[in-house]
């Protein structure tokens, strides 16, 4: 779908992660877009596009074009091995089965996160942009990210709000809602973890 004649959108399905070779099935598919298109930049979100990426031009794009050179950005936005860890119980009521099948898809994540953040493993010069400073920090620390190709996405970043700011936005919420202006209002917005 175009949203602008300048930009070209693709997204390819994909198969449940149990594996890499999983993910990797998609690299054929992503590399006829790479060598039939031009394109000024690629913006990839995530280590698993990322992954199909790498592979992609690996494996097909650079034998077939070997100074086939486009900028690529990777969006670090969250940590998937993690967010799949937290996001399912495998405690006593799960069965043996889908116990080894979380394993996989965590241990396969866990792989892929710690190849697609490390610079080395790009074949091709590779920008990184993590939304915090918090998740830059685990990347650098924990997966073997470069901090020196790795920034902050400012336009992620929350910049400060004025105290009377609010203040003032506040008091209009809460009228709108109709609670009373002492009454305490607790929100969840994720968890609290060390990348977040």
């Amino acid at each position: 779908q175009a949203f602008h004649r300048a930009i070209s959108f693709h997204i390819i399905r994909r198969l449940p992660v149990a594996g890499r070779l999983s993910v990797s099935v998609l690299a054929p598919v992503l590399a006829r877009w790479l060598l039939d298109n031009w394109y000024d930049e690629i913006l990839v979100r995530g280590p698993l596009a990322a992954y199909v990426l790498r592979a992609a031009i690996v494996w097909f794009v650079l034998p077939l074009k070997p100074g086939w050179r486009v900028p690529i950005t990777l969006q670090i936005r969250g940590l998937a091995a993690e967010e799949v860890r937290l996001s399912h119980h495998t405690g006593g009521q799960s069965s043996f089965l889908r116990k080894i099948l979380f394993w996989i898809k965590f241990k396969t994540l866990q792989v892929i996160e710690g190849e697609v953040f490390r610079p080395f493993f790009w074949p091709v010069p590779v920008k990184m942009y993590a939304v915090s400073a918090a998740l830059q920090d685990y990347v650098v620390q924990n997966l073997g990210g470069d901090a020196g190709v790795m920034y902050l996405e400012s336009s992620d970043l929350i910049e400060p709000v004025a105290p009377s700011l609010v203040v003032e936005w506040r008091s209009e919420l809460r009228g709108f809602l109709k609670i009373p202006q002492n009454a305490v209002v607790y929100g969840y917005s994720g968890s609290c973890k060390r990348w977040q």
